[in-house]
């Protein structure tokens, strides 16, 4: 589960920046006079695979899901998630339809 961790704020911290456009000064006067500052956090991924693989290459872990949208510096909401470890002796699969995901 550590690894998961790990992956997903890699994947979101590295691979998902994107940079926006620079607005008209006029824009920006008019969204500094608004009453309280919001997170505009706007990024978001559709269709994302995570593995992670032991030494000799194998499978070892896997999370599948349809989007995942950071709403905020801390926070990604995910959905319709599959998680897979793959173990010696057994398969164990979590499945949900949302969850957020807290970085700290």
């Amino acid at each position: 589960m550590r690894y998961l961790i790990i992956v997903l704020i890699f994947f979101f911290v590295t691979g998902c920046a994107r940079k926006e456009e620079p607005k008209p000064k006029e824009v920006k006067e008019e969204a500094s006079t608004d009453a309280a500052p919001t997170d505009s956090v706007q990024q978001k991924v559709l269709a994302f695979n995570l593995e992670g693989l032991t030494d000799k290459g194998a499978k070892k872990w896997e999370v599948k899901g349809e989007s995942a949208e950071a709403v905020s510096e801390s926070e990604i909401r995910l959905d319709n998630i599959i998680a897979k470890a793959y173990g010696a002796e057994a398969l164990a699969v979590i499945t949900a339809d949302k969850g957020i995901y807290d970085k700290s």
